[in-house]
């Protein structure tokens, strides 16, 4: 038999099951266009379980409409073999590696890749109705409002969102598939603020910032004009990522670059969970590349400082204890030593709001947050000292404030119009995620603030 039932020309047809009885056909695209719509789970995450369900069940047009489907939503093919193969337990090693190459919100053109939409949640609900002050409020009543700077000390620089990994609560939304990255003017500015001001802390992010291709004519000008603490935060996995990273710690070593990497755990069950599968294998590697050039080791001067971050909806625990921990459990297990621990607090932005969206916790969260303000934090807030500097050059009074799109208040905010007095004259920008910096025992990116 040379035919089957299956023409594809009957899928066109779909449309029109509704002919003969339209009353039955319009409730059942009713309940059709419901069950596919954005929720707790996104429609791109809907369509690639379809898909796979379509596989399960061998239905050729469920597998041609759901294709259709999946590549008009921007679904890679390699993601559609992977969910195909889920139906089976037959998702190999390299396939899982696929799966989480393109779930950054904007890939997935959730509603919270856009900012304002972030802000809508941070600044109406519980906190429009007045359910829950607003941070400002907060700081009116300790006689904090405005926040203003000190002096400014340090530039944070994200010289792009691209990054080899797609954590789970990465406020940048960082990915392999952002391709927003700083130019080499924009760095050459940075350079020229580095040398007619008395900045002097260099602070490096990204996404991965070593996957910027000017990342080390950029470092080797900064360290030149001889910059008191040049930080590169790196990942770890990006030195085992690609051969042309492998030299990275000697190239640190040489330029006399602080490193700072995230870590959320000292096990390979919660950090996995948090970063993607084998990611806490080739932390550990990385780590033994850096301590085999001299890092974290007593006496050489280079310094290698580690980041942790609550796994969930809660607080980190004592900053000093946690050190401790990691200290004695990386270096029994592993034999890695490091200078310092710093833990930070997820803050409900980008892919640690929809976290706590999907699990209905945002009330919870922001509570318990508010409940564990601390005004003896206020001084240290990163706000302070520090002016974030996005890829394309605009300013920002934090990294947070950047990926939520509220530039510094000046009148021209950009790193070609660096106005070191308008800055320290400003009115720091707030919303309600502050609260995660002045909570419990502060948070910063060098840390707790008390």
């Amino acid at each position: 038999m040379d035919k089957t039932y299956y023409d594809p020309k009957d899928l066109k047809k779909f449309g029109n099951i509704s002919d003969w009885n339209p009353e039955l056909g319009e409730k059942f695209f009713e309940y059709y266009n419901a069950v596919f719509a954005e929720g707790k789970l996104s429609a791109r995450e809907k369509s690639l379980i379809a898909l796979a369900v379509s596989h399960a069940i061998q239905c050729p047009y469920c597998i041609d409409a759901y294709t259709t489907d999946a590549l008009q939503r921007g679904i890679e093919k390699g993601e559609m073999m992977a969910s195909s193969a889920c139906k089976l337990g037959l998702l190999t090693e390299k396939e899982k590696r696929i799966m989480p190459t393109a779930k950054s919100l904007h890939f997935r053109k959730s509603n919270l890749a856009d900012p304002a939409e972030q802000l809508k949640y941070l600044n109406n609900g519980i906190f429009g109705d007045g359910s829950l002050p607003t941070f400002q409020k907060t700081l009116g009543r300790t006689g904090d409002f405005p926040l203003r700077p000190t002096e400014l000390e340090i530039l944070q620089i994200n010289v792009g969102y691209m990054c080899n990994l797609v954590c789970s609560h990465c406020h940048v939304d960082a990915g392999p598939d952002r391709k927003e990255i700083m130019t080499r003017d924009t760095m050459a500015h940075i350079l020229d603020v580095l040398r007619t001001t008395t900045i002097d802390t260099l602070d490096l992010t990204g996404g991965a910032p070593e996957m910027n291709p000017h990342f080390r004519w950029f470092v080797e000008e900064a360290s030149k004009i001889g910059v008191r603490d040049l930080i590169v935060r790196s990942n770890l996995t990006i030195i085992l990522a690609n051969k042309k990273f492998h030299d990275l710690p000697q190239f640190f070593r040489q330029h006399g670059v602080h490193v700072v990497s995230s870590l959320p755990f000292y096990s390979r069950e919660r950090t996995d969970k948090q970063r993607g599968n084998g990611v806490f294998e080739k932390s550990i590697q990385a780590l033994q590349m850096l301590n085999e050039q001299g890092y974290g080791k007593p006496g050489s001067g280079l310094v290698l400082d580690l980041v942790y971050n609550p796994a969930g909806a809660f607080l980190p625990g004592d900053q000093a204890a946690l050190e401790a921990e990691y200290k004695r459990r990386l270096f029994e297990d592993f034999g890695i030593e490091f200078n310092a621990l710093f833990s930070i607090t997820n803050l409900p932005i980008s892919r640690f709001l929809e976290f706590l969206i999907a699990r209905d916790s945002f009330e919870d969260y922001m509570d318990t947050l508010i409940e564990a303000y601390n005004p003896a934090t206020i001084g240290g807030v990163m706000c302070r000292n520090t002016v974030s500097v996005g890829y394309d050059g605009t300013l920002y009074d934090c990294d947070f404030n950047q990926m939520l799109e509220l530039k510094a208040d000046v009148p021209r905010p950009h790193i070609s119009d660096f106005d070191a007095e308008a800055l320290r004259k400003r009115i720091i920008r707030t919303s309600q995620h502050c609260y995660g910096c002045t909570a419990g025992a502060g948070s910063s990116c060098q840390g707790t603030t008390t």
